[in-house]
């Protein structure tokens, strides 16, 4: 967030950090939004281990979705067809509802930072996954 902060003052906008615990900040980054909010540039941590869409887009990018910005019933369509579909054909619509909003409607910039750190000992057996990011279940861990 800081090397985004000094880009755009750099080019002249005068922009301030503020850190917020989720439950500090809700009322300004969920619906229904306050009037008297300003312009935000939200740097939120969203883990999705497993890698279904279906957890993270109505949530932040249906009509009705606490999180979203803007109302599309093609998005809300698209969201609706790829919830209810299987297989292949549900990995498809996904990438198709993915493509229209980066392509056509833009509500999102997406940085990532997907590196992680796991040290296992010798003596404890344990292989880490995507999900020990996010979470580290000890009825996994043993000992040798």
């Amino acid at each position: 967030m800081e090397a985004i902060q000094g880009m755009l003052n750099d080019v002249g906008l005068n922009v301030d950090l503020q850190m917020y615990e989720v439950a500090e900040f809700e009322h300004l980054y969920s619906k229904p939004y306050s009037p008297e909010r300003n312009a935000q540039l939200v740097g939120a941590q969203h883990d999705n281990a497993r890698g279904d869409p279906v957890f993270s887009m109505f949530f932040k990018y249906d009509s009705k979705g606490p999180q979203s910005g803007f109302s599309d019933p093609k998005v809300d369509k698209m969201i609706d067809d790829a919830s209810a579909a299987t297989g292949d054909d549900r990995a498809k619509k996904w990438s198709d509802l993915i493509a229209y909003l980066n392509n056509d409607i833009v509500p999102d910039i997406l940085l990532f930072n997907q590196v992680s750190f796991a040290r296992v000992n010798d003596r404890v057996t344990f292989t880490p996954t995507i999900a020990t990011n996010g979470q580290l279940q000890l009825s996994q861990i043993g000992f040798k």
